[in-house]
């Protein structure tokens, strides 16, 4: 997700067909990293709980949304082109931390 993003912030101001094929593989990313979490959860929490715990785990996700889209009031002072390359980079550094984290990593072994 953070390399198509990133590449959205490099493209020229005319580059809406390649904003448009990025935002498809944006779209396309989705399943290799929502997927994986929702069947980590089916496996690792006893059935009993998992209706609990995908009902909890919706009502964080749903508010964290607008919140985590607050920031986004800088993207016109400082360029929407800027704003994309710095998320994209920052998903990237965020992507890079996790996968030196070696729990993180082996959690589904």
């Amino acid at each position: 997700m953070g390399a198509p993003i990133r590449l959205s912030g490099l493209l020229p101001p005319n580059g809406f067909w390649g904003f448009a094929f990025l935002c498809l593989i944006m779209g396309l990313s989705v399943p290799f990293y929502n997927g994986p979490v929702t069947a980590l959860m089916q496996e690792r929490i006893p059935p009993e709980y998992l209706s609990r715990v995908f009902g909890l785990y919706g009502s964080f996700a749903s508010p964290a949304m607008p919140v985590g889209l607050l920031p986004c009031a800088f993207a016109d002072q400082m360029g929407i082109r800027t704003w994309f390359a710095l998320t994209g980079a920052l998903c990237l550094a965020l992507a890079a931390v996790m996968y030196a984290i070696p729990t993180i990593r082996k959690i589904d072994a």
